[in-house]
C-alpha cells in the first residue's frame, strides 16, 4: 500500500512465531534509499522477505519504536547486511545496555517484571528466553533520537512522540505535512494492546491514557499500526479504547468482595474465559489495572502474608468509576 503524495511509504508484513503471528514494518522510499521503521524478529523467513522487498536499494536508516524483539530483532542484521544506521530513543538504548549487562551475568530474563513476585507470580524463564535472545541485543546504536528533534530525510520530517504504555520506551513517529502516524504497538484496530507494568513504571495505564490527549490534537490521515489492519478512523478507535478501559475497570471493581481479593483472585474472576496459556498475560494486565485504580483512590492495597490484597475504597463504594 502506498501513499501517492511525495511521502511514499510501504507496509511490509512479516511472520512472527508467537502472539499475533505477524508484525507490520514500514518502508519510506526516497531517491537515495529507504528508511525502515521496525524490523521484525530475527528469523530466516523474515530475512528472505526483506531481501526480496529491498532488492538493490540502499538502506539509509532503521528507526525502532521500542525494544521488543518483534520490532528490533533484525536491527543488527540490517547493520551487518546493509550498513544501515540504527536509530533508537535514549530510553530504548538505556534498556538495551541493561539487557546486555544481564546477559553478561548469565541472566536471560529482562528483569522488568521482577516486582510481580510481590503478587505471587513466578516468571517462566523458558518463555522469557524466547523474547530475550542474546544476538539481537548486541546491536550497536548509531543515533539516539529524542522528541526534541525531527528525524529528517529527503522527503519527510518525522516527529518522535514518546507514548509510554505498551512499554516504557515506546515511541510513535508523526509526519506532519502528510498526516501519517506510525503507531508501533501503541494502538491497534482490532485488539487492545497490552499495557505493560514494569519494576520501574508500575502505573503505566495513567501515562498511556494521557498520551491520547496529545495524539488527539494531531491531524492524522493515515494511522499505521504494527499489527493488523490500518486504523480507518483514529478518533473513533480511541473512543472505543476509552469505553473498553472504563468497562474493564468497572469489572475489576465489581470482582472484589468486601473482604478483599488478591490479583490472582481478580484474574480468575475477570478473565475466567481466557484459556490457561493466556492467564499469565491476563494476570499482568490485572496488575496494570489495580495499580491504576489504587492511584486513582478506587482501591486500597494491603499486605496479606507474602502477597497483597486489594479492597474497594469509600470512593469506589460511593460512586461509579469514570476515566
Amino acid at each position: 500500500m502506498h501513499n501517492e503524495n511525495r511521502f511514499n511509504w510501504q507496509v511490509v508484513t512479516l511472520p512472527i512465531p508467537y502472539d499475533l503471528r505477524s508484525v507490520n514494518c514500514y518502508i519510506i522510499e526516497e531517491h537515495s534509499g529507504v528508511t525502515i521503521i521496525d524490523t521484525g524478529d530475527d528469523t530466516d523467513e523474515s530475512k528472505a522477505i526483506w531481501r526480496e522487498v529491498i532488492g538493490q536499494r540502499r538502506v539509509n536508516r532503521v528507526l525502532i519504536t521500542h525494544l521488543h524483539i518483534d520490532h528490533f530483532g533484525l536491527a543488527k542484521w540490517f547493520q551487518d547486511e546493509y550498513g544501515a544506521t540504527i536509530w533508537m530513543s535514549r530510553r530504548s538504548n538505556d534498556e538495551l545496555l541493561k539487557r546486555r549487562e544481564r546477559f553478561a551475568q548469565g541472566m536471560t530474563e529482562d528483569g522488568s517484571l521482577s516486582f510481580l513476585a510481590d503478587y505471587g507470580m513466578v516468571q517462566d524463564k523458558a518463555a522469557s528466553a524466547v523474547f530475550n535472545r542474546f544476538e539481537p541485543f548486541q546491536v550497536q546504536v548509531d543515533v539516539i533520537f529524542s522528541e526534541q528533534e525531527l528525524i529528517e530525510g529527503e522527503t519527510f520530517k518525522l516527529q518522535p512522540i514518546w507514548t509510554p504504555g505498551h512499554s516504557a520506551d515506546h515511541y510513535c513517529f508523526y509526519e506532519k505535512e502528510t498526516g501519517v502516524l506510525f503507531l508501533g504497538d501503541h494502538l491497534l484496530e482490532i485488539i487492545n494492546p497490552i499495557v505493560m507494568p514494569s519494576t520501574q513504571m508500575q502505573n503505566p495505564l495513567a501515562l498511556y491514557l494521557a498520551t491520547f490527549d496529545s495524539l488527539g490534537q494531531l491531524a492524522i490521515n493515515d494511522a499505521l499500526p504494527a499489527h493488523g489492519t490500518q486504523i480507518e478512523d483514529f478518533a473513533e478507535r480511541v473512543s472505543r479504547l476509552m469505553v473498553h478501559y472504563t468497562d474493564k475497570c468497572q469489572q475489576i471493581l465489581a470482582a472484589i468482595p468486601a473482604e478483599g481479593a488478591s490479583a490472582h483472585d481478580i484474574t480468575n474472576q475477570v478473565y475466567a474465559h481466557k484459556p490457561p496459556e493466556l492467564r499469565g498475560a491476563a494476570f499482568i494486565q490485572v496488575i496494570t489495572f489495580v495499580h491504576y485504580l489504587t492511584e486513582r483512590n478506587y482501591l486500597i492495597r494491603k499486605r496479606k502474608g507474602q502477597s497483597y490484597n486489594f479492597y474497594r475504597s469509600n470512593l469506589a463504594n460511593a460512586e461509579p468509576f469514570t476515566l
